[in-house]
């Protein structure tokens, strides 16, 4: 082997050793992130479990879909434009012209 065919053979396993560092680099960090991601989750869940049992405790256990619903109601209202927010909307228009 010649002295340049050696240092593109050393040159190719070199770059070969670096990108599979990086490759390693790179599975770690996804696998820390789903560990976050894991732990952030299993939180999330908690609250809303606890959540919900201290809305039973004290009577409320319908709220949250109460809430819910009123929500998406008032959403499908501003998105068609009507309902008691555009009629307050068009008085107000009309008291200040």
């Amino acid at each position: 082997m010649r002295l340049s065919e050696k240092s593109i053979s050393l040159r190719y396993e070199f770059s070969g050793r670096t990108i599979l560092n990086q490759l390693e680099v790179a599975y770690l960090r996804v696998k820390e992130g789903n560990r976050l991601l894991r732990g952030y989750l299993a939180s999330v869940v908690k609250v809303a479990a606890n959540r919900i049992g201290f809305l039973t405790q004290i009577g409320l256990p319908d709220l949250q879909s109460q809430i819910a619903e009123k929500a998406d109601k008032l959403a499908v209202e501003l998105g068609t434009g009507d309902g008691p927010l555009q009629s307050m909307q068009d008085k107000l228009k009309t008291a200040t012209n």
